[in-house]
This record gives structure tokens, sequence and C-alpha cells, in this order.
């Protein structure tokens, strides 16, 4: 999927840690797909790819809905490192 891609390669330019996880195949609706990669940057900072949503956050403590990648990126770049 094109969003998981971007998000994929922007981690990578950027210099910023993460392991993929797999998660099991579903379905949101009869035209998309439930993705299946978790972006895991830190044991409680893991970002998937949500369709129109955009890409979900979800914390140790809660799930929030990032539109882009950027979003994405500017969410990482505000934890404590």
């Amino acid at each position: 999927v094109e969003p998981e891609w971007k998000l994929y390669e922007e981690l990578r330019a950027e210099n910023i840690p993460f392991k993929l996880k797999a998660a099991a195949p579903g379905t949101l609706s009869e035209t998309e797909l439930n993705w299946r990669a978790w972006f895991v940057v830190t044991d409680s900072l893991r970002f998937r790819y949500a369709g129109l949503a955009g890409f979900v956050c979800r914390t140790e403590h809660n799930q929030n809905s990032f539109p882009n990648v950027r979003g994405v990126i500017d969410r990482i770049s505000a934890e404590p490192r």
C-alpha cells in the first residue's frame, strides 16, 4: 500500500529506528483492507495505516489518528528520546 511505503521510506530517510510487526489480516469494508503492518517505534509507540482514517497511533495510554506521513513523523519527533 502506497501510504505504508511512504512512511517506511520517510522513517528511513529521517533515521528513525523502527520495526515492522505483522498483524492479522482482515477487512474494514468490501473495498478496503485492514492493513497488516504495525510500525513499532518503541514498545509503547506504534503506527498502522487505516485507510481513509489515515494513520492510527497507539500508545500505552491512548489512540490517535494522523491524516498523513508528515503527521506521523512530527508525532515521533515530539517523543522524548
